[in-house]
């Protein structure tokens, strides 16, 4: 087990020479990742020529999921690597995909299973690529404005594929409005520390919300128990979604604010985006002031 950026990726290599599943199926092996509540699980049928991969989630977050397998003289029944999601606080098993033994007098294995769990971020499809369509009110009350202390290709996180973020200085516990209309597809407000430590880096706080073009926005550093919506929430332009904090790697009380896609070789990327000015758009630059 790994982490990469937003990534938990697992890797098991496992070679199965012995006669394989007619439909009664035993679980045959179960892989957990570290730091989730989440599962692939395994299951073998009676007569050992089936094998079913299903997966269970008990976190409230809705995670995308890509699993790939190498085969031999055994099938899928759907194209690999798949991609998919899981829904949050789930009671039961999701079956992803089955692989079947092709020729029974041939020897037949499975091997090197790579899995990585996506929290709120739709794993990238390269047959179905988002075309970003989206203008942003700025994620606070009508009447206030604030300060961009950190805008595009900035200094700290702001590198890279992160480079299209904006921090806005705002003092702990303000509002936070939603930008644009979506689904909530993550939640996390359990974490309390915050300060300039990069080990702190994974254990901000935050709000993801889905927009219907694939697209997620990312609402980062909020109070500890500041979340004002669930996992699955339909949220409109102006919500109020959580109340900003100071948690995480920080070195103020702010709010991290970004846009991103799924990327194919990253996971995800961020976008730049624009925020609506009285009848302007202006994109986030370091020490402009905006208002809503």
């Amino acid at each position: 087990m790994k982490r990469i950026g937003n990534f938990l990726v697992l890797y098991a290599t496992f070679v199965l020479w012995a006669p394989l599943a007619a439909e009664n199926f035993r679980q045959i092996q179960k892989f957990s990742a570290n730091g989730v509540n989440a599962a692939i699980l395994l299951y073998q049928n009676s007569d050992n020529t089936i094998i079913e991969f299903r997966a269970i989630n008990h976190d409230a977050i809705t995670y995308g999921v890509k699993v790939s397998v190498d085969l031999e003289n055994m099938r899928a029944d759907t194209s690999l690597p798949f991609i998919g999601t899981l829904a949050g606080n789930s009671r039961t098993e999701t079956t992803l995909f089955r692989i079947i033994r092709i020729d029974p007098t041939k020897a037949y294995y499975y091997r090197n299973l790579n899995w990585h769990l996506q929290a709120g971020i739709p794993i990238a499809n390269p047959t179905a690529p988002v075309i970003h369509d989206g203008v942003y009110e700025c994620p606070w009350g009508k009447g206030k404005s604030f300060t961009v202390a950190n805008g595009y290709n900035g200094y700290g996180a702001h590198v890279g594929i992160w480079a299209y973020a904006t921090d806005f200085s705002m003092p702990v516990g303000t509002p936070i409005h939603a930008a644009r209309a979506g689904t909530v597809s993550a939640v996390q407000q359990s974490f309390s520390k915050g300060g300039n430590d990069p080990s702190l880096g994974d254990k901000a706080n935050y709000i993801y919300i889905l927009h219907k073009d694939g697209s997620t926005a990312r609402y980062l550093h909020i109070q500890k128990n500041g979340a004002r919506v669930r996992v699955g929430q339909q949220v409109r332009v102006g919500d109020v979604i959580a109340l900003s904090g100071n948690v995480g790697w920080s070195t103020g009380p702010h709010l991290h604010f970004d846009v991103v896609v799924p990327d194919v070789k990253e996971g995800m990327r961020t976008i730049p985006i624009e925020f609506i000015q009285g009848n302007k758009r202006v994109t986030p630059t370091k020490g402009l002031r905006l208002s809503r």
